[in-house]
């Protein structure tokens, strides 16, 4: 979703968290708003003061919402689903969770505990945004609590909102998914409810643009945002349905080519790669299989090597990464497939090489779907 996956801040319980380019844009663009808002209230201050305890304040908002997300991660790796990244980014924060939740219950616990830490983070400013005295010295540490209050109730509600793929949409998928036991059609009618908030805020935003408040354009940026990734959801679920219950073996292409160690690359390029299908092929000595080869390994050969270089030469092992089983499930596989960015991936049974799935096939698989 974020092409740019930005700059590292660091790794905290065990998950990445980066700074899209993006977010510096909003907290310049916050920071002056917010200051000139605690200029007016606090006319004492310096506008340096103003604008230095509006970017802290802002920090420490962003902070929290980073909160937020590891709320999801934590709550998503508590069901054994891992998380790729956390990233600040132009609309606010974004948990990378590795694999669509497996029920309803993983859905909705995943889903809330974002909003509970946000929830949480809210009652524990609101202890000093009522204790400090909104006036005399500590007036600067009153604005900060009750600004980090207001950011944060904000939060809790805004992400409760029914705008699929936000929180609240997702809540909202999950009660339909266990009222239905139908993950698809749940999915289908969070996204037209998402698409509806998403262009009605959208429209929102036009209307106050229009009306002369230019700062509402965020508002517009984001409801097409969330209808587009309502979009993107939808085509995640019809693949999950697609492949839901289908097995590896059951897509893979056995294995009916095998190409001999002491073959040539001159044979290997004339007998194979011209005839044949497939970008990888499996070298076997006898019965022992070595690895394998393909052309691209072959044309990285100065071609007056090929009539005396052997395949054996240039065989590559199976990395374990990549390895498949019979019984493995498309989806994770798929997955691993698009992580490796290779076209075929190698089926194993045991230690003995039984075939290749092909993602061609996997996507003609799909179209049935379609």
């Amino acid at each position: 979703m974020l092409r740019h996956p930005g700059f590292s801040v660091g790794t905290y319980f065990g998950i990445p968290v980066t700074i899209h380019p993006s977010w510096f844009f909003v907290l310049g663009l916050a920071t002056l708003t917010i200051g000139g808002i605690f200029k007016e209230i606090l006319p004492n201050l310096t506008p340096l003061h103003a604008y230095g305890l509006a970017m802290v304040t802002l920090i420490i908002g962003f902070a929290t919402l980073i909160a937020h997300e590891f709320g999801h991660s934590l709550a998503a790796r508590w069901f054994g689903i891992g998380t790729e990244r956390i990233t600040l980014f132009l609309l606010g924060g974004v948990a990378q969770i590795k694999d669509e939740p497996a029920s309803a219950k993983q859905e909705f616990i995943i889903a809330i505990a974002g909003p509970l830490v946000s929830l949480a983070c809210a009652i524990l400013f609101a202890v000093p945004a009522f204790l400090i005295p909104e006036a005399g010295p500590f007036a600067p540490l009153y604005l900060m609590a009750q600004t980090l209050l207001v950011m944060n109730t904000s939060f809790f509600v805004f992400n409760l909102l029914p705008g699929f793929p936000m929180d609240g949409g997702r809540v909202l998928r999950a009660a339909i998914w266990a009222a239905t036991a139908d993950y698809l059609k749940a999915t289908r009618i969070a996204v037209t409810v998402g698409r509806v908030f998403g262009y009605t805020l959208s429209g929102l935003g036009i209307f106050l643009v229009l009306s002369g408040d230019f700062g509402s354009i965020t508002l517009v940026i984001m409801g097409f945002f969330i209808a587009y990734l309502a979009g993107t959801a939808l085509k995640q679920a019809e693949w999950r349905a697609a492949f839901d219950r289908v097995k590896v073996g059951q897509l893979m292409r056995p294995i009916e080519v095998v190409v001999p160690a002491d073959l040539t690359l001159r044979q290997f390029i004339d007998r194979y790669v011209y005839r044949m299908a497939g970008d990888r092929f499996p070298v076997v000595r006898g019965d022992e299989l070595l690895g394998w080869i393909s052309s691209r390994n072959v044309a990285a050969v100065d071609r007056s090597e090929w009539e005396t270089l052997r395949a054996d030469r240039l065989v590559k092992p199976f990395s374990a990464d990549e390895i498949l089983s019979p019984d493995q499930d498309l989806n994770s596989a798929v997955f691993r497939g698009a992580k490796l960015r290779v076209g075929t991936l190698p089926v194993f049974q045991g230690r003995r090489l039984v075939g290749f799935l092909s993602m061609i096939d996997v996507q003609q698989h799909l179209k049935r779907f379609a």
